[in-house]
């Protein structure tokens, strides 16, 4: 009789088993998909980023450069107040899926906003990165290594 129980508790285990895998399934695809897009080596290129106030920086921070000058777009700007201001306002608002540090300058009655990449967006996303990989890990684990989600 000991050996029937046995046999039971075993195909009870397996079946939780197999219903915890099926479970995890979704999770465990999503954490691996997310490990595969941010597990990228170092670039400066953001390719998500968005600045909707200038297509130019949009374009540029989706690229390889470091910095630019952006010049065009700042003719309203009447003083180097109203440009530190507009600077200031872009590091602040305008860091979507990018980082990147403002430095407002005039010369010669030009105003002129040199933006330059930081490395923030990319330590960001390594962060994530390892979160990801050790939840992955842990949701495996729990799944005691089968991570097909089917009844097989």
């Amino acid at each position: 009789m000991d050996g029937l129980l046995e046999k039971t508790k075993v195909n009870k285990d397996k079946r939780a088993s197999t219903s915890n895998t099926r479970l995890l399934h979704g999770p465990l695809t999503w954490l691996t998909e997310q490990c595969e897009l941010l597990d990228t080596p170092f670039s400066w290129e953001m390719p998500d980023a968005t600045f909707p106030e200038n297509t130019e920086v949009q374009t540029f921070l989706r690229g390889a450069g470091m910095a630019m000058k952006v010049k065009k777009g700042l003719r309203k700007l009447k003083s180097f107040q109203d440009v530190t201001n507009c600077a200031a306002k872009w590091t602040r608002e305008s860091q979507v899926n990018a980082s990147f540090e403002t430095v407002p300058s005039c010369t010669n009655a030009d105003v002129v906003v040199t933006i330059t990449k930081t490395r923030k967006w990319f330590d960001e996303r390594q962060r994530k990165l390892e979160l990801y990989k050790e939840e992955l890990k842990q949701l495996k684990e729990q799944c005691g290594g089968d991570t097909r989600g089917s009844d097989n």
